[in-house]
């Protein structure tokens, strides 16, 4: 895990999976509905035994002419808690950065 002042996070890759069953056959189960945050990869491989995810995070890049280096992070709230980290990262983001616009 990364561990990070205020939780840990945990990093899950499950491109290699070939039976939706591998991600709670290596244990990753325990790790889902503790402390921490659980980011994951190709979640489509974990199949309907993986929990829903509370935020769906999509990273592009390439969206500005001017700079192809640029990555536009979008986080899609998918449950009540979802909602409550999207919140307080926008509310962060407006205490710490209160010149800048934050978009949605």
């Amino acid at each position: 895990p990364y561990e990070l002042a205020r939780f840990p996070v945990y990093h899950f890759d499950l491109y290699r999976f070939a039976a939706a069953s591998e991600w709670r056959d290596a244990g990753f189960e325990d790790y889902f509905g503790g402390p921490g945050v659980c980011l994951v990869e190709w979640p489509e491989q974990g199949g309907p035994q993986l929990p829903g995810p509370d935020l769906h995070l999509t990273l592009a890049f390439g969206d500005a002419p001017d700079d192809p280096l640029v990555r536009r992070l979008t986080l899609d709230a998918c449950s009540a808690a979802g909602l409550r980290c999207v919140n307080a990262l926008v509310l962060e983001a407006q205490v710490t950065h209160p010149d800048e616009r934050t978009s949605s």
